[in-house]
């Protein structure tokens, strides 16, 4: 089969369907069976039965210490919404998020190609190789999680803000808020724009003046005006109000404004020192992180080389692109979860250097001269022999193990039936509304899923607690850990609970269970054992 035939000679269209369905084909591979990997998407199930099948939720008992509890906002009303057909369609709802992730996963993909073809990148299908052979990508978006989709929405929303496609960018803006709760991000998006844009009157402009001092305060001076002139401001003011409408015409305002606060202390506030929360809001290990990301970040060095060589050449949208490569990578060494744009990004900043600089690389007799320049043991013939193996196969092969590792690393996680049984005695044989005391905050959505009929101390996120109360989620820490030795006082007298649910794996705390005559075994499995109290 001729790929470069498919990829590049056909009309877009049909390329684009091509990418589509290649991505959906390696997300598919990548699904587990009956199986998946974050127990958030157990949450995300749940909430989008409630929604389809008793209407919009506003309280939220089920995590009794948690902010939740007050002031419920489901900022990924979008997603939710877009869910309901695939959970509607399949005989398991847990299946349909599945299928949605890999037609969400696959959309994103060809969102970021389409950005490409449509910025007039050449050879523009190459981008789908390297997006679907990126290990930490590939992994991120087979979560099912708002990130799926996501993540394409928000490049999108970017080539709105470069394209100035102000009504567009307002219903985009609008739509956003409500499905992601990383809206925010598009605002960065058009000020980094807007910015650079702005430098580009800089360009142009000559400035004769005796002194440096007074050159660089009047680019300064001039560079202010651009920013703040009327296309920029309309830019700008467009995004801005479609995210206030997003917020304001929302079934959740006002509450969502006072759930802002929790959003943006997540982004800045590094819980992971302090408490115990989410792997993705951890920083990465560096070395596996290059090592995911090292065929991607090379040629972006090599193509950021060029354009310093060549920055006369290079356009707005490939410069502030570029700047935020930069923001990404820095966040992305705050929280590995953000590697999901930061792999987009690279793929995205490099197209556009490369079309930049096209004329440049394209030209035979630069590439002779390139070759001129090399010592002379390099241009030996077995050298070169072992280059183009290094390019032909080597590189290939690891972009192959790319996805293989992705789809090991997919097989663990949760499968659909685990706490089921747990979940299924409590639901039969408790009062309704009675209080279990968990020992891992991850249960939550996994016993939820199944049982709306208890209410739970926390989940989905432990900040959450940690805010509501710090000193019951210190009590709580030191239960779960055995670092309490009367942990009946603390979950049936500080919490208010009727059950203690001990998963096996987490024992801890059973040295003084086992001390205690009040804790009276009620249900045990190979996953708990359920203690009445």
């Amino acid at each position: 089969m001729d790929f470069k035939k498919i990829l590049f000679n056909l009309k877009p269209q049909l390329s684009l369907g091509f990418i589509f369905l290649l991505s959906f084909g390696i997300f598919f591979y990548l699904q587990p069976e009956a199986r998946l990997i974050d127990p958030d998407s157990f949450y995300h199930t749940k909430l989008t039965t409630i929604l389809r099948d008793w209407g919009i939720l506003h309280e939220f008992p089920w995590t009794q210490s948690s902010l939740y509890r007050n002031i419920f906002t489901d900022y990924h009303l979008g997603y939710h919404l877009l869910l309901i057909p695939f959970l509607s369609i399949f005989h398991s709802d847990l299946l349909g998020i599945q299928v949605a992730t890999i037609f969400f996963a696959s959309l994103t993909i060809t969102t970021v190609i389409w950005c490409l073809y449509r910025w007039r990148v050449p050879w523009w299908g190459i981008g789908a190789l390297l997006l679907l052979t990126a290990e930490p990508l590939l992994f991120r978006l087979s979560l099912a999680k708002a990130p799926s989709i996501g993540v394409g929405a928000a490049i999108l929303g970017y080539y709105l803000i470069t394209q100035r496609r102000i009504t567009w960018l307002f219903w985009w803006s609008w739509f956003f808020v409500w499905l992601y709760g990383a809206w925010p991000l598009l605002l960065v998006m058009a000020i980094v724009f807007i910015a650079v844009d702005s430098l580009s009157t800089l360009k142009s402009k000559e400035f004769v003046y005796n002194s440096l001092f007074k050159i660089v305060f009047e680019k300064v001076k001039v560079w202010i005006k651009q920013v703040f002139d009327n296309k920029n401001k309309k830019l700008l003011g467009v995004v801005l109000l479609g995210c206030l409408a997003g917020l304001v015409i929302n079934p959740y305002f006002p509450t969502n404004i006072i759930y802002l606060k929790q959003l943006f202390t997540m982004a800045l506030v590094a819980y992971h020192s302090f408490i115990g929360i989410g792997a993705e809001w951890y920083p990465p290990n560096v070395y596996f992180l290059l090592n995911g990301i090292a065929y991607l970040l090379i040629p972006w060095l090599l193509l950021t080389i060029i354009s310093v060589a060549n920055i006369k050449k290079q356009t707005n949208v490939s410069e502030s692109t570029w700047i935020l490569v930069l923001i990404f990578i820095f966040y992305t060494l705050r929280a590995r979860r953000q590697v999901e744009y930061l792999v987009p990004f690279f793929v995205l900043s490099s197209a556009l250097m490369w079309r930049d600089n096209w004329v440049l690389i394209s030209n035979i007799k630069n590439w002779k001269v390139f070759y001129g320049w090399l010592p002379d043991w390099i241009r030996k013939k077995w050298v070169m022999i072992l280059v183009a193996v290094y390019l032909l196969v080597v590189i290939p092969w690891g972009m192959v193990g790319s996805v293989l590792s992705v789809r090991k690393d997919l097989q663990g996680g949760y499968g659909f039936n685990v706490l089921r049984n747990a979940a299924g005695w409590l639901k039969n044989n408790t009062p309704a509304n009675s209080i279990v005391f968990q020992s891992d905050w991850g249960t939550f959505p996994l016993l939820w899923y199944d049982n709306t009929h208890n209410l739970y101390l926390t989940g989905v996120d432990q900040t959450f607690m940690y805010e509501y109360d710090h000193e019951k989620h210190k009590l709580w820490v030191e239960v779960t850990k055995g670092k309490n030795n009367n942990p009946y006082n603390i979950a049936h007298d500080v919490f208010n609970a009727s059950y203690y649910l001990l998963e096996k794996k987490f024992p801890a705390a059973l040295v003084w269970i086992n001390k205690d005559k009040r804790f009276k075994k009620v249900y045990q499995d190979s996953e708990v054992i359920i203690f009445a109290l």
